[in-house]
């Protein structure tokens, strides 16, 4: 009995953890982050630096994973004025681990 538990709970871990980890359907390029934690140790103090060498790789629009949450990076001015320009990209909320680091009168975003 303890044996089917088990079963099922790895089951559902696996499940969910790999539900977590798969990239979004049209989503940019960008590197393929560690199990829970994504890409937030590739970025580590220097990100500035990091996203310029992510840059040489996969272009001006990079998709990188923080934890379950998927950020999308647009390097080129342009790219970000065109995506705050066009209704598609206006209903997007702002994300709590932001406002908890930052404060909360900020939201994400340049």
């Amino acid at each position: 009995m303890i044996f089917i538990i088990l079963v099922f709970l790895l089951a559902f871990l696996a499940w969910c953890f790999l539900g977590a980890v798969q990239r979004p359907r049209n989503f940019p390029p960008g590197p393929s982050g560690l199990p829970i934690v994504g890409n937030a140790l590739r970025l580590g103090k220097s990100n500035y630096k990091t996203v310029l060498a992510l840059r040489e790789k996969y272009g001006d629009i990079i998709g990188l994973r923080m934890g379950t949450k998927w950020f999308v990076y647009l390097i080129n001015p342009d790219d970000a004025r065109e995506a705050f320009r066009k209704p598609e990209f206006s209903g997007r909320t702002g994300y709590n681990v932001l406002m908890d680091t930052t404060a909360e009168e900020l939201n994400s975003g340049l």
